[in-house]
């Protein structure tokens, strides 16, 4: 049996933060494609969000538990239930609803509690994990063990 450790803080945080800026990169040129002399400061904030939530909720379903990001850090969501497949309902219970909708219900304190927790708890969930019933593990076996 391979063990897969949970992954820490810190790759999660640097695979989100390199799906964002190639997220921006992405939209910023489509949107210059299309509306030439567009900039940071005149993207609409909606539309951007709309896209991010469409990627990080629908990229980990399609391309077995990897974002971008997730992929270059070698993590990987999984679905706790499921035992390493991530479906839509769990990813967007993860996304949408325990990291998009209650980070901006609590003004972003939930991403805060959630980073506490990843460091402090043993399993490395979030409050986002609890709530869509996933885990992100490291994509690479940690060892293997024999079944008693």
């Amino acid at each position: 049996m391979r063990y897969y450790a949970p992954t820490g803080l810190l790759p999660r945080v640097a695979a989100r933060i390199l799906d964002n800026v190639l997220l921006a990169a992405v939209y910023l040129s489509v949107a210059n494609l299309i509306f030439a002399d567009v900039s940071f400061g005149n993207i609409s904030d909606l539309s951007f969000q709309l896209l991010a939530i469409a990627y990080f909720t629908a990229l980990p379903v399609l391309w077995k538990g990897h974002s971008i990001g997730k992929k270059i850090c070698r993590a990987k969501i999984i679905s706790v239930e499921e035992k390493d497949k991530l479906n839509w309902k769990h990813s967007f219970w993860r996304e949408v609803i325990g990291f998009q909708l209650l980070s901006i219900v609590t003004f972003g304190i939930s991403q805060l509690v959630s980073g506490i927790m990843i460091i402090f708890r043993k399993d490395k969930k979030g409050i986002h994990d609890l709530i869509g019933k996933t885990q992100v593990r490291n994509d690479r076996p940690q060892g293997i063990f024999l079944d008693d």
